[in-house]
């Protein structure tokens, strides 16, 4: 199982290996007794700052199965497919996120806002309808890596902890608020 809620309503990341080596964190997933779909648990995994996941089963991997992989990974930067056989996947990030500032992430996703508010408001004025899915997955990319940044540090001092709520709240603010409306 990869995620539990305990009975105060608690998210639990539970698996049954779990390695750290040279910094890097990977995870090994029975995909023949996990509950969550695969695209839930690449998302979430790469948030909490795994770099490495192993999908495997006993019997090969359906077709669906191995398209949920392709699909999720097509929705995160830096992630890739870089191991498949009949019965496993693997899946690593090979971008190096402490390379881009927090700052750097939310001032893009800023800049994506501010360009959909003015193509929004230049389109009321011609009556025009406009697909913004492009901009909406770029958003969602860089909440994404976002997340990632400040979820998987290990350690911060209580004035960083703050500082990074903040920064997801902010962030969590303008993703909800463009993708819904």
């Amino acid at each position: 199982m990869i995620v539990e809620v305990d009975s105060k309503g608690v998210l639990k990341l539970v698996a049954e290996k779990v390695k750290m080596s040279n910094g890097k964190r990977s995870i090994w997933i029975d995909v023949d007794s996990a509950k969550q779909g695969i695209q839930n648990v690449v998302s979430c995994l790469y948030s909490l700052g795994y770099d490495e996941v192993i999908f495997e089963s006993k019997k090969s991997l359906s077709q669906n199965e191995m398209e949920q992989v392709t699909n999720s990974i097509k929705q995160i930067n830096g992630l890739e497919i870089t191991e498949v056989s009949s019965n496993r996947v693997k899946v690593e990030c090979l971008l190096d996120t402490e390379k881009i500032s927090e700052e750097s992430l939310l001032r893009r996703m800023l800049n994506i806002v501010a360009r959909q508010i003015d193509d929004f408001a230049s389109l009321v004025t011609s009556r025009k309808v406009s697909d913004n899915s492009g901009l909406n997955e770029e958003l969602t990319r860089i909440y994404t890596m976002l997340s990632r940044r400040i979820l998987g540090k290990t350690s911060t001092s209580e004035t960083q902890q703050v500082r990074d709520q903040i920064e997801m709240s902010t962030a969590s603010s303008l993703t909800l608020h463009i993708l819904h409306r």
